[in-house]
C-alpha cells in the first residue's frame, strides 16, 4: 500500500522490518527481494533492482513460487527493456515460453506482446540482425481465448508498425484499422500513437502533405497531454515531414524542438522514462538536425547539436549511477520529486483519458485548464535535477509548440571545461546521420563538416577521415576528439597520415564533454598503487619507477601490495593531485558499471566509488587492463571516464587489455620527459597529460613496431 501510494520511505521500512522475518516463511525469501526490487526500479535505482530481481527469481524458482517466479522475470525483463537492452529482455521473456500451460489465456497473450515489442525493438540498435516479431505479436492478435480487447488492439496495433518498418505500408494500414475496430475507447496514448502511425504511412507513400497534418494533429493531442514522448516523436516526424517539402528551416526548428523535449525530460532516465518506449530510437532527432544543418552549410550549429547529442547520452548513464550515490537528505528530495511527478502525471492521464473525442479547438482549450499540471511536471523536474546535483532543466515546450523558437538548452557544467581550451586546440567530433556518418571539425572560429566511413572502415579508410582535416592541423596545439557511439571505439591516433600515425603530428586526448564534468579535482601529493594482487611483478616495478619519477616533483605516498586496501587507496585518492595505478583492472556489465581495479584483502575501487569521492586527483594513470574501455555503441561509465566525471583534468589509461610489460614501458615514457620539456619528470605527465602520452607511445612505436601502443588514450572533461 504504500509503494502504490509512491510512500516510498515507508514502504522501504516495511520491507526492512519484513526482511528480518522473512526466514520463518519460505515464501517471504522470494517476495520480500521481489518488493524491494520493484521499489528499487520505482525510484530509479536500476542496478539494484537488477540484482533484487534476479534473486527474487531464483528463490522463487527454488522454492516452487510460480507466480513470483512469473512476476520476477517479467519486471527483470522490464527492467533490460527500460534500459534500451531488448535483446537481453528478450532472453529473459523467452524463459517464460517452457511454462505457458502454467499461465492464463490473458497472460500468455501479455508474454507474447512483450516478446513481439521486445522484438521490434532490435530494429534500432546494431547488437545483431532484427528479430522476427510477427509470431509473437500474431498469436497475442488472433488468441480468442483472452477476452482483453485492449490487448488484442495493442498486439494488432505494432503489428501494423512492424509491417510499416517492412515498406508494407498497404498491410499496416489494414492491421492499424483493425487495431483501431478492436476497441470502441482507445486508452492512455494509444491514439496518439495511431495518429503517429498513420502520419508515418502517409510519409512512406509519399504524401507529405498529408503526412505533416497527421503529425501536427498527433503533437495537439500529446501536448494536451503532456506526453512528452509522443510529443518528442510528432516533433520528429513533422521534421522529417518538412524535409521531404522542401522546408529545411521549418524542419530544422522542429528537430530543435524535438531536442529540447529531450534535454527538459533526461532527468527522468534513471526511471526508465523514454528508453525502450515506442520510440526507441531516441537519437532520431539529433541524427536528422546535424544532417540538415550539414547540408544547410551550418557546421557550427552542427558541432554544438552533435555535442548537445553525446552529452545527453553520457549523462543518462552517470546520472543513473548518481542514484545509488545519494545519501538519506538528497535521497529524500529525490524520491519526493520522483513521487510528485508520477501523481502529476497520474492526474494528467486521468483527465486526457477521453481526449480523443475533442475537436482541435477543444484540445486547446483542455491544454490551457491543464497548465498547473504541466508546471507540476515542470517543478517536480526540477527538483528531481536539484536532488542529483545539477542544473535546472529546461521549461516546458510552450503552448503552440509547433511553431515557437527551440528553447535553449541549458549551459552544462561540463562546459566549464571547453571554456578553459585555448583557440589553437582542434575540436573534432563524429555522429550518425540519418545515413551514415559526418565528422565536424573546429578551430579558432572555423569549423567544416565532410562525411566519413562507418567506424568499422576508419582504419582502412583513414584518408578520407583526416584529408578535410589537414588545413586546420597547421599549427594546433592538440586534438580534442569528441566521438559519438562505435566511433568511440577507433583510434583516431593511430590513424595513419603520410605513412605516419596522426598522434606523430599532434597530442591527441578524448573529451567526455559531459554534464557535470567540473567538479573539484585534488591539489595535494601524489600517490602510487602498485600491484595490490602481488602477481604482477612488472606492476611493481613500474610503481617503484613512477616513485623515483615523481619524487623530485612532489611527496609521494606508494601502496604496494597488501598495503593497498579500497579503504587506504579511497582515503588518498581524494586528498591526492595524481594518482597511478599499475595492477588489474577489471571491465564488466554493458554500461562498465560493474567495472574496477582489484585492490588488497579482496577489496576493490568500484565506479560507485569513484563517483563518490568528494574530489578526485587532477592527473591519473591507470595502467590497467581496459581501464579506459569505451567499447560497444552504447554510451558507457568505465573506471576512467568514472574518474572524469568525479573531477579529474585528465587520465591516461588503455581501453582493451594490455600485457604488463607494455603497461610499464609505457608508464617509462610518461614519465621520462625527453630533451626540450620541462625538467622536472612529475611536472610532465601532470602538466601536460597529452604531450607525454604523444611521447611514450611514440617512443614504443619505435622500439617495438608490434606494440599495441595504440590502446593507450588521454581522457579529458
Amino acid at each position: 500500500l504504500h509503494q502504490r501510494s509512491r510512500r516510498y520511505a515507508e514502504a522501504r521500512a516495511v520491507l526492512g522490518a519484513a526482511r528480518a522475518s522473512a526466514a520463518r516463511y519460505a515464501e517471504g525469501l522470494a517476495r520480500e527481494p521481489y518488493y524491494s526490487g520493484v521499489l528499487a526500479a520505482e525510484t530509479g535505482d536500476r542496478r539494484r533492482a537488477r540484482a533484487l530481481l534476479r534473486l527474487a527469481k531464483e528463490r522463487a524458482e527454488a522454492l516452487g513460487v510460480r507466480r513470483v517466479a512469473h512476476n520476477a522475470t517479467s519486471a527483470l525483463a522490464l527492467e533490460m527493456q527500460a534500459l534500451g537492452r531488448p535483446r537481453d529482455a528478450l532472453a529473459t521473456l523467452r524463459e517464460l515460453e517452457s511454462k505457458r500451460a502454467d499461465a492464463s489465456a490473458c497472460e500468455r497473450s501479455e508474454l507474447d506482446i512483450n516478446l513481439g515489442w521486445c522484438a521490434l525493438l532490435t530494429s534500432a540498435d546494431d547488437d545483431g540482425p532484427r528479430e522476427d516479431a510477427r509470431p509473437a505479436l500474431t498469436r497475442a492478435a488472433e488468441s480468442t481465448d483472452c477476452p482483453d480487447a485492449y490487448l488484442r488492439s495493442f498486439a494488432l496495433g505494432n503489428l501494423a508498425r512492424e509491417a510499416l518498418e517492412r515498406g508494407a505500408a498497404d498491410e499496416a494500414t489494414a492491421l492499424l484499422a483493425r487495431a483501431r475496430a478492436a476497441t470502441s475507447e482507445p486508452r492512455g496514448g494509444e491514439h496518439v500513437a495511431w495518429l503517429d502511425l498513420d502520419a508515418r504511412i502517409a510519409l512512406a507513400r509519399g504524401r507529405a502533405d498529408a503526412a505533416l497534418a497527421k503529425f501536427d494533429a498527433a503533437l495537439d493531442y500529446a501536448a494536451a497531454a503532456a506526453l512528452d514522448d509522443a510529443r518528442w516523436s510528432a516533433e520528429v516526424g513533422r521534421a522529417e515531414a518538412l524535409t521531404k517539402l522542401g522546408r529545411a528551416d521549418a524542419a530544422i526548428r522542429a528537430f530543435e524542438q524535438a531536442e529540447t523535449i529531450l534535454d527538459r525530460t533526461s532527468v527522468l532516465a534513471p526511471l526508465g522514462e523514454g528508453r525502450g518506449s515506442f520510440l526507441a530510437d531516441r537519437a532520431r532527432s539529433a541524427r536528422g538536425l546535424v544532417g540538415l544543418l550539414v547540408a544547410r552549410q551550418r557546421p557550427d550549429a552542427a558541432l554544438e547539436a552533435a555535442r548537445r547529442s553525446r552529452r545527453r547520452a553520457v549523462a543518462s548513464v552517470a546520472r543513473a549511477l548518481r542514484v545509488e550515490q545519494l545519501d538519506d537528505d538528497a535521497r529524500a528530495a529525490w524520491e519526493g520529486a520522483v513521487r510528485d511527478y508520477r501523481a502529476a502525471r497520474a492526474a494528467l492521464d486521468l483527465e486526457a483519458k477521453d481526449d480523443w473525442k475533442a475537436s482541435r479547438e477543444e484540445l486547446a482549450a483542455k491544454r490551457e485548464r491543464r497548465r498547473t499540471r504541466e508546471r507540476e511536471l515542470s517543478a517536480s523536474l526540477e527538483r528531481a535535477a536539484a536532488a542529483l546535483g545539477e542544473a535546472r532543466v529546461v521549461d516546458a515546450p510552450p503552448a503552440d509548440a509547433s511553431a515557437a523558437r527551440p528553447v535553449p538548452a541549458p549551459s552544462p557544467p561540463g562546459d566549464a571545461a571547453a571554456a578553459r581550451r585555448d583557440k589553437s586546440e582542434l575540436l573534432l567530433t563524429f555522429h550518425p546521420l540519418p545515413t551514415g556518418w559526418v565528422a565536424i571539425a573546429a578551430r579558432d572560429g572555423r569549423a567544416r563538416a565532410w562525411t566519413v566511413p562507418a567506424p568499422s572502415e576508419a582504419p582502412a579508410r583513414a584518408q578520407a577521415i583526416l584529408d578535410p582535416l589537414r588545413p586546420l592541423i597547421e599549427g594546433a596545439s592538440r586534438l580534442v576528439v569528441m566521438a559519438y557511439g562505435s566511433y568511440r571505439n577507433v583510434d583516431v591516433h593511430a590513424l595513419t597520415v603520410d605513412g605516419a600515425p596522426l598522434l606523430s603530428r599532434l597530442p591527441v586526448v578524448y573529451a567526455l564533454d559531459a554534464t557535470g564534468a567540473s567538479r573539484p579535482s585534488g591539489e595535494g601529493d601524489a600517490v602510487v598503487v602498485a600491484d595490490p594482487l602481488g602477481d604482477l611483478p612488472n606492476a611493481r616495478a613500474e610503481g617503484d619507477a613512477v616513485a623515483a619519477a615523481l619524487a623530485g616533483a612532489m611527496r609521494t605516498r606508494v601502496l604496494k601490495g597488501e598495503q593497498a586496501t579500497s579503504a587506504r587507496v579511497i582515503a588518498a585518492a581524494q586528498n591526492a593531485r595524481a594518482l597511478h595505478y599499475a595492477g588489474h583492472g577489471e571491465f564488466v556489465g554493458r554500461e562498465g558499471w560493474e567495472s574496477s581495479l582489484p585492490l588488497a584483502e579482496g577489496t576493490s575501487l568500484r565506479v560507485t566509488d569513484i563517483l563518490a569521492l568528494p574530489r578526485a586527483p587532477a592527473t591519473l594513470v591507470l595502467s590497467g587492463c581496459e581501464a579506459g574501455k569505451s567499447a560497444g555503441d552504447v554510451e558507457l561509465v568505465g573506471l576512467a571516464q568514472a574518474f572524469v566525471l568525479a573531477g579529474a583534468r585528465a587520465v591516461v589509461a588503455p581501453t582493451r587489455k594490455v600485457t604488463d610489460a607494455l603497461g610499464r614501458d609505457m608508464a617509462r615514457g610518461l614519465y621520462d620527459a625527453p630533451d626540450g620539456a620541462d625538467a622536472s619528470a612529475g611536472a610532465w605527465v601532470i602538466g601536460d597529460p597529452g604531450a607525454a602520452l604523444r611521447a611514450a607511445a611514440l617512443r614504443v612505436r619505435d622500439a617495438q613496431p608490434t606494440a599495441d601502443w595504440a590502446a593507450f588514450r588521454v581522457l579529458v572533461p
